[in-house]
Protein backbone atom coordinates (compact mmCIF):
# COMPACT_ATOMS: atom_id res chain seq x y z
CA UNK A 1 0.00 0.00 0.00
CA UNK A 2 2.72 2.39 0.89
CA UNK A 3 4.23 1.89 -2.94
CA UNK A 4 0.58 2.56 -4.51
CA UNK A 5 0.56 5.79 -2.27
CA UNK A 6 3.83 6.91 -3.78
CA UNK A 7 3.03 6.40 -6.87
CA UNK A 8 -0.57 7.54 -7.06
CA UNK A 9 -2.03 11.05 -7.65
CA UNK A 10 -4.02 11.89 -4.53
CA UNK A 11 -7.41 12.71 -6.66
CA UNK A 12 -7.21 9.04 -8.18
CA UNK A 13 -7.06 7.84 -4.75
CA UNK A 14 -9.96 10.60 -3.69
CA UNK A 15 -12.32 10.08 -6.37
CA UNK A 16 -11.48 5.61 -6.56
CA UNK A 17 -12.49 6.12 -2.65
CA UNK A 18 -16.00 8.02 -3.84
CA UNK A 19 -16.74 5.31 -6.09
CA UNK A 20 -16.26 2.71 -3.92
CA UNK A 21 -18.16 4.08 -1.53
CA UNK A 22 -21.21 4.44 -3.76
CA UNK A 23 -20.34 0.84 -4.60
CA UNK A 24 -21.24 -0.21 -1.17
CA UNK A 25 -24.48 1.84 -0.96
CA UNK A 26 -25.86 -0.05 -4.11
CA UNK A 27 -24.17 -3.32 -3.03
CA UNK A 28 -26.40 -3.15 1.01
CA UNK A 29 -29.24 -1.78 -0.41
CA UNK A 30 -29.60 -4.61 -2.76
CA UNK A 31 -28.76 -7.31 -0.01
CA UNK A 32 -31.20 -9.63 0.80
CA UNK A 33 -31.33 -10.00 4.33
CA UNK A 34 -31.42 -13.62 4.44
CA UNK A 35 -29.54 -14.99 7.62
CA UNK A 36 -26.97 -17.86 6.60
CA UNK A 37 -24.76 -19.46 8.93
CA UNK A 38 -20.99 -18.84 8.32
CA UNK A 39 -20.82 -22.90 9.29
CA UNK A 40 -23.50 -23.51 6.43
CA UNK A 41 -21.46 -22.11 4.00
CA UNK A 42 -19.38 -23.25 1.50
CA UNK A 43 -16.80 -20.78 -0.26
CA UNK A 44 -14.06 -21.74 -2.12
CA UNK A 45 -10.86 -20.94 0.13
CA UNK A 46 -8.74 -19.26 -2.69
CA UNK A 47 -11.88 -16.80 -3.67
CA UNK A 48 -11.92 -15.12 -0.13
CA UNK A 49 -7.86 -15.22 0.40
CA UNK A 50 -7.80 -13.24 -3.57
CA UNK A 51 -10.35 -11.26 -2.30
CA UNK A 52 -8.50 -10.69 1.15
CA UNK A 53 -5.61 -9.61 -1.27
CA UNK A 54 -7.05 -7.38 -3.25
CA UNK A 55 -9.03 -5.99 -0.67
CA UNK A 56 -5.93 -4.69 1.29
CA UNK A 57 -4.08 -3.69 -1.39
CA UNK A 58 -6.81 -1.07 -2.41
CA UNK A 59 -8.34 0.06 0.99
CA UNK A 60 -4.50 0.23 3.30
CA UNK A 61 -3.94 2.91 -0.41
CA UNK A 62 -7.05 4.53 0.48
CA UNK A 63 -6.53 4.79 4.04
CA UNK A 64 -9.88 2.78 4.40
CA UNK A 65 -10.28 -0.14 6.82
CA UNK A 66 -11.37 -2.58 3.73
CA UNK A 67 -15.29 -2.88 4.48
CA UNK A 68 -16.45 -0.28 1.72
CA UNK A 69 -14.47 -2.88 -0.54
CA UNK A 70 -15.33 -6.18 0.67
CA UNK A 71 -18.57 -5.70 2.54
CA UNK A 72 -20.36 -5.36 -0.81
CA UNK A 73 -18.23 -8.58 -2.75
CA UNK A 74 -19.42 -10.73 0.71
CA UNK A 75 -22.52 -9.34 0.52
CA UNK A 76 -23.36 -9.28 -3.04
CA UNK A 77 -21.21 -12.13 -4.85
CA UNK A 78 -20.97 -14.92 -2.13
CA UNK A 79 -23.97 -13.95 -0.16
CA UNK A 80 -23.28 -13.62 3.26
CA UNK A 81 -25.32 -11.62 5.53
CA UNK A 82 -24.17 -8.40 6.68
CA UNK A 83 -23.12 -9.13 10.04
CA UNK A 84 -21.08 -12.28 9.19
CA UNK A 85 -19.40 -9.77 6.79
CA UNK A 86 -19.16 -7.24 9.88
CA UNK A 87 -17.63 -9.80 11.40
CA UNK A 88 -15.27 -11.18 8.61
CA UNK A 89 -14.06 -7.41 8.29
CA UNK A 90 -13.34 -7.49 12.20
CA UNK A 91 -10.88 -10.51 11.18
CA UNK A 92 -9.36 -9.01 7.99
CA UNK A 93 -9.11 -5.21 9.63
CA UNK A 94 -6.64 -7.04 12.19
CA UNK A 95 -3.91 -8.60 9.91
CA UNK A 96 -4.40 -5.85 7.13
CA UNK A 97 -3.88 -2.98 9.42
CA UNK A 98 -1.04 -4.47 10.83
CA UNK A 99 0.50 -5.19 7.36
CA UNK A 100 -0.62 -1.47 6.53
CA UNK A 101 0.72 0.01 9.18
CA UNK A 102 3.86 -1.25 8.86
CA UNK A 103 4.11 -0.57 4.99
CA UNK A 104 2.90 3.00 5.27
CA UNK A 105 5.47 3.70 8.62
CA UNK A 106 8.37 2.07 6.38
CA UNK A 107 7.38 4.33 3.52
CA UNK A 108 7.18 7.92 6.65
CA UNK A 109 3.55 8.34 6.35
CA UNK A 110 3.00 7.50 9.52
CA UNK A 111 2.23 10.46 12.47
CA UNK A 112 3.10 8.07 15.51
CA UNK A 113 0.98 10.38 17.96
CA UNK A 114 -2.10 10.56 16.47
CA UNK A 115 -2.10 7.12 15.26
CA UNK A 116 -1.76 5.88 18.85
CA UNK A 117 -4.75 8.21 19.95
CA UNK A 118 -6.84 6.59 17.04
CA UNK A 119 -5.94 3.48 18.45
CA UNK A 120 -7.09 4.16 21.94
CA UNK A 121 -10.03 5.49 20.54
CA UNK A 122 -10.73 2.15 18.36
CA UNK A 123 -10.41 -0.23 21.05
CA UNK A 124 -13.65 1.04 22.94
CA UNK A 125 -15.63 1.61 19.39
CA UNK A 126 -15.29 -1.69 18.66
CA UNK A 127 -16.22 -2.80 21.76
CA UNK A 128 -19.61 -0.53 21.88
CA UNK A 129 -19.84 -1.84 17.85
CA UNK A 130 -19.34 -5.62 17.76
CA UNK A 131 -21.98 -5.13 21.48
CA UNK A 132 -24.98 -3.18 19.51
CA UNK A 133 -24.39 -5.15 16.41
CA UNK A 134 -25.06 -8.31 18.46
CA UNK A 135 -28.52 -6.48 19.76
CA UNK A 136 -29.66 -5.58 16.70
CA UNK A 137 -31.84 -7.15 14.22
CA UNK A 138 -30.75 -7.42 10.34
CA UNK A 139 -33.23 -4.70 8.77
CA UNK A 140 -32.47 -2.16 11.50
CA UNK A 141 -28.62 -3.19 11.00
CA UNK A 142 -28.84 -2.49 6.97
CA UNK A 143 -30.32 0.75 7.70
CA UNK A 144 -27.81 2.40 9.81
CA UNK A 145 -24.90 0.82 7.51
CA UNK A 146 -26.51 2.39 4.64
CA UNK A 147 -27.20 5.48 6.55
CA UNK A 148 -23.80 5.25 7.27
CA UNK A 149 -22.52 5.06 3.78
CA UNK A 150 -24.85 7.82 2.48
CA UNK A 151 -22.87 9.95 5.18
CA UNK A 152 -20.05 9.04 4.31
CA UNK A 153 -20.22 9.57 0.81
CA UNK A 154 -21.69 13.04 1.60
CA UNK A 155 -19.13 14.55 3.48
CA UNK A 156 -16.53 13.02 1.33
CA UNK A 157 -18.04 14.36 -1.81
CA UNK A 158 -18.30 17.44 -0.57
CA UNK A 159 -14.36 17.73 1.04
CA UNK A 160 -13.41 16.19 -2.63
CA UNK A 161 -15.54 17.56 -5.09
CA UNK A 162 -17.20 21.05 -3.92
Amino acid sequence: SGVIVNFTPTYILEYSFLGFILLAIISVYKNKQTEISPKDKQTNPYILIIAGFVTACIAMSLGIGGGLILIPFLSSILKYDLKTCATLMLFFLIFSSSTAFASLSFNGFVPYKEALLVSCGSILGVLVGTYTRNKTNMQSYKKFILTLYIITFCVSFYKIVL
